[in-house]
């Protein structure tokens, strides 16, 4: 039986902190048409965002009263 191990991030990746998120960015992206008809604003829009939604997933909401 194998385990996975957890990914330990490189020095240029992160600063290390506990809170940092991450979210990955494939080639397939970065190459399609639609990427590229992107302007430059938009890209940083995109990731800023992704960045956003995956940090939002990490944090337990405590104001849900939900089961």
């Amino acid at each position: 039986m194998s385990s996975k191990k957890k990914y330990q991030k490189k020095d240029f990746e992160s600063t290390g902190v506990g809170y940092d998120v991450s979210a990955n960015i494939y080639l397939s992206m970065i190459k399609s048409e639609v990427w590229e008809s992107l302007t430059k604003n938009q890209r940083l829009l995109y990731l800023y965002l992704k960045m956003q939604y995956y940090s939002q997933k990490r944090k337990p909401n405590k104001d849900d009263k939900s089961m």
